[in-house]
């Protein structure tokens, strides 16, 4: 179970906090204006419904009517762990929303005992680049032609855990 993260910000409060069944519309709608090719309601809802292997962290803007305005999906397998989404309304990108969420995700690998945290990311996604080696992903590979028709290379990184 995912202990609840807030930080305050100025004028804001983000709370990070592990998704509810009552927050899969909320994060479809983030999933929806973040992609062009989003994830169905059926795929997102396995990453809530499913807590012994996976992991739905949900961020929440604390000013009354916000809700959900960003999220990240994680999988568990043995003592790894994979991001397989993160998204943050487009509006709120570049507000640290992303970090927040990828901090939480650490947390609850160590708690899980995880010692290796991967992710991939489009090689053409400069900002989410950014993001993830400014949180200490090491890029660790490549899948040449991997997303769309075989014209975008996916980066693959990583994060040992603990060290």
């Amino acid at each position: 179970m995912y202990e609840d993260s807030i930080v305050r910000r100025p004028k804001t409060m983000i709370r990070i906090e592990e998704a509810r069944d009552g927050d899969l519309s909320s994060i479809v709608r983030v999933e929806r204006a973040s992609f062009p090719n989003p994830w169905s309601e059926e795929s997102i809802l396995s990453f809530v419904s499913q807590p012994d292997r996976r992991a739905c962290l949900v961020a929440r803007d604390q000013k009354p009517g916000d809700g959900v305005i960003g999220y990240t999906a994680l999988q568990f397998a043995a003592d790894e762990a994979e991001i397989c989404n993160l998204a943050v309304l487009p509006s709120l990108r570049g507000k640290g929303i992303g970090a927040l969420l990828i901090q939480s995700a650490v947390e609850l690998c160590v708690r899980n005992s995880v010692s290796v945290l991967h992710l991939e990311v489009r090689r053409g996604n400069v900002p989410a680049i950014r993001l993830y080696e400014k949180q200490g992903f090491r890029r660790v590979g490549i899948r040449r032609g991997y997303y769309g028709d075989g014209k975008e290379d996916a980066l693959l990184y990583a994060l040992r855990i603990g060290s």
